[in-house]
């Protein structure tokens, strides 16, 4: 089977995180930046099989990748001046699927405007899952699913430990469904059962509304605080 092939404009710390990550996961790499410093070190990383100096903002530069190879093109630039510019050339020279990285919603708007497939937001999607651990000891993680929905991984409190999912009545109570529990070190079991116990040591994984997630990660709160 083929590797699937991704391309990476701009490696700052966000866009050298996701090439190696990504080249962890076994897929083909390409990264590109307009700095000679940035190329020589993601070379000397190994993570990426071509890396590129070239001024993503020059069309004929571009072409060079051939950009309709890849997979996705993920455009990891802080200017963001130079990001939309990027954007739009990715669109028009037929980019399969454009991710860009944004500081701030009126640029995620234009960047959505101009075609592109997804927008993140890594300082501040960084930022709000830390205040979420910071209010509350039991949050592990969350990742949104979208504006509405997302998952999250809770520490059993005291109160769970010994129930079973049917006395917890997870989606009558807190409108939330648990798709996997992990007990310690072992696996995750992404099918328990309505009886199951919850033990000591467990990791709850739910999904749901992140109203519903949220007022869970308050309820947790206050009772860590008691």
């Amino acid at each position: 089977m083929s590797k699937k092939k991704f391309l990476v404009i701009g490696l700052g710390r966000f866009g050298r995180s996701l090439v190696a990550t990504l080249a962890q996961l076994d897929a083909e790499v390409m990264a590109v930046d307009k700095s000679a410093k940035a190329i020589a070190a993601i070379e000397l990383e190994g993570y990426c099989q071509t890396a590129m100096e070239l001024d993503s903002t020059s069309k004929a530069a571009l072409l060079e990748c051939d950009i309709p190879q890849f997979e996705a093109v993920c455009i990891c630039i802080a200017n963001e001046q130079t990001s939309i510019m990027t954007a739009l050339l990715c669109v028009e020279l037929g980019a399969q699927r454009v991710v860009a990285k944004a500081q701030s919603d009126m640029q995620g708007q234009v960047l959505y405007k101009l075609g592109v497939d997804q927008v993140v937001y890594p300082e501040r999607d960084a930022g709000a899952a830390l205040a979420h651990k910071l209010i509350s000891s039991d949050i592990l993680q969350s990742i949104a699913l979208s504006d509405d929905y997302s998952t999250a991984e809770f520490s059993a409190p005291p109160e769970w430990i010994g129930k079973t999912l049917v006395e917890l009545e997870f989606r009558g109570r807190y409108g939330l469904s648990v798709i996997g529990i992990r007990r310690g070190d072992s696996d995750l079991n992404i099918n328990p059962l309505p009886s199951d116990p919850i033990a000591i040591e467990d990791r709850i994984y739910v999904v749901g509304s992140i109203e519903n997630i949220r007022k869970v990660e308050k309820m947790l709160s206050r009772r860590s605080r008691r």
